[in-house]
């Protein structure tokens, strides 16, 4: 007959519990870092995203200020205020900084 495990002469029960629960701790750390890795992974890819949207934002911004806030500013202003302004908007310097809040 086969003897239970706390009853096992040569068998340290007190070291098969403490290695039993190092072995447990250990798969809860790699399984934590696991988690982690994917979140930071999801992270990184809605980061992506937001840039993507934000380049787009800033070429829609840079056309609506070339073209509307242009025409709309000739009508408000005249002479070389009004010259300014149009230049200003329509070069390639302007351009919205638009920051992603994900790093």
């Amino acid at each position: 007959m086969y003897s239970t495990y706390g009853q096992n002469s040569y068998l340290n029960t007190l070291l098969l519990d403490q290695q039993f629960s190092e072995a447990m701790k250990a798969q809860e750390r790699h399984a934590i870092k696991a988690i982690l890795a994917a979140e930071k992974s999801k992270i990184k890819s809605k980061g992506v995203t937001v840039s993507e949207k934000l380049t787009m934002q800033t070429s829609k911004m840079k056309k609506f200020a070339g073209q509307t806030v242009v025409s709309n500013l000739k009508e408000g202003l005249t002479g070389r205020s009004a010259h300014a302004a149009e230049r200003q908007l329509t070069s390639r310097h302007f351009k919205p900084n638009l920051k992603s809040p994900i790093k």
